[in-house]
């Protein structure tokens, strides 16, 4: 608002000739709602009116409304205690139940999904028959995978229960894996007070061998994730220990190549025999208990103090005669071995 100085003049000989009135206007800014009841651009909130001294003018300081923000779900943050809010949106939908089940696990509570589509879901609890917590969500768009929260009722009448579906082998595998690689000689027993101390729920042995084996693989790798790197830990033996000897035969299947045997003969156990080993050398062999089943051919000298010495193995698909050929015939070269002196 402005600040007009109006200058009358004086028809009476009474009034002043030269009287100021100061007469005031008011101005709309831009964006404000005119008192018509013009609707403006953007609404503004109220601010708070300061004067202006140079521009004699009342400058008000506007802010923008700002609408409430849906909050994201956040897997890696999140998983560990979810919470489940009006309007909160999952990138898709296996998060979605995935979220759901650890729910139901933390919080002890029988949870049922009701309907179990690809685009929406529908939870209820069934730990009583007057529990009213429900949660319905759907896909935002049938193009989109992105699913939100549309109706909830997050309270609950019901109690507490201590054994769930979801608390299944594949669950604690995957809640306890780094817990099982600091501590590998974990049995049953212990990784069930695990369980029991951190989320009240009871699981079955069979379930915790399930996952120890689970486990297992995650924190070993895949048994064929591991051959196909075997010739890099040859190579890594070989930089290691300078002087080794590894051979790897193996046999081509289309364009695929599938391991036969493996020879390994350190360095350091070939110079200690060689330079301070008893003339006596003996072969053995044993089975290996893995997946990938076999037999580990080994040979053993005797040492100074008339005490074991290993000195290289192979590992073959089976024991038989050309194996063992192999086996010596590799051995013999790198021992130097010319009628039957080293």
């Amino acid at each position: 608002m402005s600040l007009v100085k109006m200058r009358r003049q004086a028809k009476d000989i009474n009034m002043p000739c030269d009287e100021e009135v100061n007469v005031e206007t008011e101005t709309q800014g831009p964006g404000e709602i005119s008192d018509d009841g013009a609707d403006s651009d953007s609404l503004y909130s109220d601010g708070n009116t300061s004067y202006d001294e140079n521009t004699s003018q009342h400058v008000t300081k506007k802010q923008r409304i700002s609408l409430p923000k849906f909050k994201q779900y956040r897997r890696a943050t999140d998983l560990q205690n979810p919470e489940f809010h009006l309007g909160m949106q999952f990138v898709n939908q296996e998060h979605l139940k995935e979220a759901i089940k650890e729910y139901a696990i933390v919080n002890g509570k029988l949870l049922k999904f009701d309907k179990n589509g690809r685009k929406r879901v529908k939870v209820l609890c069934r730990g009583s028959r007057n529990c009213a917590f429900v949660l319905y969500a759907s896909r935002i768009d049938k193009k989109e995978s992105t699913c939100v929260v549309k109706a909830i009722h997050a309270e609950h009448t019901c109690g507490r229960v201590d054994m769930l579906r979801y608390a299944n082998s594949i669950w604690s595998s995957e809640r306890f894996c780094d817990k099982m690689r600091k501590n590998p000689n974990w049995i049953v027993g212990q990784l069930q007070d695990k369980v029991r101390e951190h989320y009240a729920m009871n699981v079955t042995q069979n379930q915790v061998y399930r996952a120890k084996i689970l486990a297992k693989k995650v924190i070993k790798g895949l048994y064929k994730e591991q051959y196909e790197r075997l010739r890099d830990y040859a190579e890594q033996i070989k930089k290691t220990n300078p002087g080794s000897t590894v051979v790897i035969k193996t046999e081509l299947a289309g364009d695929d190549a599938l391991f036969e045997w493996i020879y390994i003969c350190l360095a350091g156990s070939k110079k200690g025999f060689l330079e301070g080993g008893r003339p006596v050398l003996g072969v053995d062999r044993c089975h290996l208990k893995e997946p990938c089943s076999g037999q580990i051919l080994t040979a053993v000298g005797v040492d100074g103090n008339k005490g074991m010495f290993p000195l290289a193995y192979v590992v073959v698909e089976i024991e038989s005669k050309s194996s063992w050929i192999w086996f010596l015939e590799l051995l013999i070269v790198d021992l130097g071995i010319q009628k039957g002196l080293a």
